[in-house]
């Protein structure tokens, strides 16, 4: 893959991208069958200058006009999303086989730049499939320097040139005999691990996010209708901070969210607060200018911010690679509370996946790089409390209750407002019949999932015939809470933690915890006779 940008003083460039691909495999010849090139109307058109197959035995197969197309992309479309200026050329390579090759030269061309006067990229030498060479080269105003930074490179494979002639500055990167990226469950973000570069002419961090802030404030606007449903939602809250939740409350349920986060190729520019409370619907950064707008109307401070997902950004190096936009509040004692509007059923403000996450907050003085808060696990815990009554044949009843926090409140208040009670029983009947067999669930019960202000709780109910296994005068019992179907996020959480060595770092997302707390009561006259050993291990964190 060959890569050249070439940007001029408003920011405006061209890049052009040559790819060559030899495939080896029936999967290669799956994935590399369509070629797509994103863009976005707003700023930029893209043009499929050359696309060929080169057959092994070194026939040429030109990509006719036909199997070249312009579409919405096609993860707008399963998402249900109206967004007309995000767009993507397609290129059909036909009557591919393994053993030949594909070919394609495509040129982008920016025509108004995102952020004037600047540019910035950001690009990967590493993918899915082993790469013989690949380079980017960056040529600009010699008076409007990029500043740069190579990361995820210890052993220094990254090769570089810089070159100045004629008022230009050439800027060069390229990488030989790259190995493929092997694929893990619950590996961090490719953002994290590939080897790359991060590329930029913007100033500072504060550039950004003053320009952000001029770019929102002109879509916080107030009309009679908005204003009059602001104060009525606030009219019997007694404190800030329940004026906060209940504006919050009313965004994220309300507001129907439809649409990506931010991208340099996905557009920044908001609707007005007032189009969004309109439509009840609305990207990212749509239903943080809402939220921001109501906030202030009752005298709340609040502004719109950036953040990323899950990937890192570097304080020398300012960009536009952003994934979402949430809203911040200033907090009394300095810092900031941070909330996301487009989580519809989250009790907290925040969500524990979007904990330490990379932030810009968009103020008219301009702010710096920052992080959301940590949420510790016992923030985002499942508390299970069982009480099992075993009888002298072997029979028992058992309840078990469950509380649930943080991001455990989120993932069960979601399936149990997705999924009729009928069908949550038999979920639960058919994971404790895994472990007991014969075993009936006789209740399953749940709190109010629309009532976000407590946690949800769910009471589970069983009865088992043969609970116990007989061996002559004992009775050997499993424990309901030591099976772990009761817990079925730490599972499922766990399931991706089972290679038993790891390339890359195993990422969680969110802290989490299970708390279990179990009662069993003994038929009379019996005793407790043996129980495991008692085990305690400490784990340094997972990432």
């Amino acid at each position: 893959m060959c890569i050249r940008d070439s940007y001029n003083l408003d920011g405006t460039y061209v890049n052009t991208v040559y790819g060559l691909r030899k495939i080896l495999t029936q999967q290669g010849k799956k994935d590399y069958s369509e070629r797509k090139f994103s863009y976005y109307r707003k700023y930029d058109k893209i043009y499929v200058k050359k696309a060929r197959v080169i057959k092994s035995d070194g026939t040429i197969l030109n990509v006719p006009k036909e199997n070249i197309t312009d579409i919405t992309p096609s993860v707008l479309a399963a998402m249900n999303i109206y967004e007309p200026d995000q767009r993507q050329k397609v290129i059909n390579f036909p009557n591919l086989e393994v053993g030949d090759a594909i070919e394609y030269f495509v040129v982008d061309t920016c025509y108004h730049a995102v952020m004037d006067s600047t540019f910035d990229t950001m690009y990967f030498f590493q993918e899915f499939d082993p790469v013989l060479h690949d380079e980017i080269t960056v040529t600009g105003p010699s008076s409007m320097p990029l500043r740069y930074k190579s990361h995820n490179d210890p052993e220094g494979k990254i090769q570089f040139s810089k070159v100045e002639k004629d008022g230009k500055t050439t800027y060069k990167w390229w990488v030989d005999n790259q190995p493929k990226i092997i694929k893990e469950p619950s590996m961090a973000p490719f953002q994290n691990i590939a080897p790359g570069i991060w590329a930029s002419t913007i100033p500072s961090w504060r550039d950004i996010s003053r320009w952000g802030y001029r770019l929102n404030e002109k879509y916080i606007d107030m009309n009679d209708a908005l204003r009059n449903e602001t104060h009525q939602l606030v009219k019997n809250c007694k404190t800030r901070d329940d004026s906060l939740k209940a504006l919050y409350h009313f965004v994220a349920q309300k507001v129907r969210y439809m649409g990506i986060g931010l991208g340099k190729k996905t557009g920044f520019d908001p609707k007005p607060a007032t189009k969004t409370y309109e439509t009840k619907y609305g990207v990212c950064r749509d239903v943080a200018v809402l939220l921001v707008a109501m906030l202030r109307e009752v005298g709340i401070p609040a502004y719109v911010v950036y953040t990323s997902a899950g990937y890192k950004q570097y304080p020398e190096i300012p960009n536009l690679v952003w994934s979402h936009a949430i809203v911040a509040v200033p907090r009394k004692n300095g810092g900031y509370t941070y909330i996301d509007p487009t989580v519809e059923n989250g009790m907290n403000l925040l969500m524990s996946v979007e904990a330490t996450q990379e932030t810009l907050v968009l103020t008219a003085r301009g702010d710096s790089l920052s992080r959301t808060p940590y949420s510790p696990p016992e923030d985002n815990m499942g508390h299970l409390k069982a009480t099992t009554e075993l009888k002298e044949d072997g029979s028992v009843t058992s309840h078990v209750h469950l509380v649930a926090n943080g991001i455990y409140d989120l993932a069960l208040r979601q399936i149990v407002k997705a999924m009729p009670p009928a069908q949550l029983k038999n979920i639960f009947q058919n994971m404790v019949s895994s472990v007991y067999s014969g075993a009936k669930i006789t209740e399953v019960k749940t709190g109010d999932p629309e009532d976000l202000y407590t946690p949800l709780t769910l009471d589970i109910s069983f009865e088992s015939k043969d609970f116990a296994l007989k061996a002559g005068k004992y009775l050997l019992v499993k424990s309901p809470l030591s099976t772990g179907v009761f817990d079925p996020l730490g599972s499922y959480f766990l399931k991706s933690a089972s290679l038993p060595k790891r390339q890359y770092p195993f990422n969680l997302q969110t802290t989490l915890a299970t708390l279990n707390e179990e009662t069993m009561i003994l038929p009379k006259g019996y005793r407790v006779k043996a129980v495991p050993n008692p085990v305690s291990v400490k784990y340094k964190p997972v990432e």
